[in-house]
């Protein structure tokens, strides 16, 4: 948003357009993402349900503050997904992440991410 601005201050609007664009796609690529993350280790709707009610609230809403604090929301209960797998892998295994089938997954996600984010962009 505050690319999209400077871009608008500087009445470069197609910039600032398609960085708004850009955002939005890389907050559904992320969504998208999470969704199947949320979910198995949820093991039900109700530990998912603040992030995906947080993060499509905060992508569809028009008031920077609403959209803030649901992303938020959205973005805490992610992190709160994230270090319980995260535990969940110390205790059962010592290798955790460092195993090879884990390490190429995160790789492989964290590329597709941002590989997204830079197609929308060009």
């Amino acid at each position: 948003f505050l690319v999209a601005t400077l871009f608008a201050w500087r009445l470069r609007g197609s910039l600032a357009i398609g960085a708004l664009i850009s955002s939005k796609v890389n907050q559904w690529t992320l969504l998208v993402g999470a969704i199947p993350i949320a979910f198995s280790a949820s093991s039900g709707a109700l530990a998912g349900l603040p992030t995906i009610a947080g993060t499509w609230i905060g992508g569809f809403s028009y008031s920077p503050i609403a959209a803030t604090l649901f992303l938020a929301v959205g973005a805490g209960a992610i992190l709160e997904v994230v270090l319980e797998i995260g535990g969940m892998m110390r205790r059962e295994d010592p290798g955790g992440l460092f195993q090879p089938l884990n390490a190429a997954g995160l790789a492989v996600g964290l590329l597709v991410m941002y590989g997204t984010a830079l197609l929308v962009v060009a």
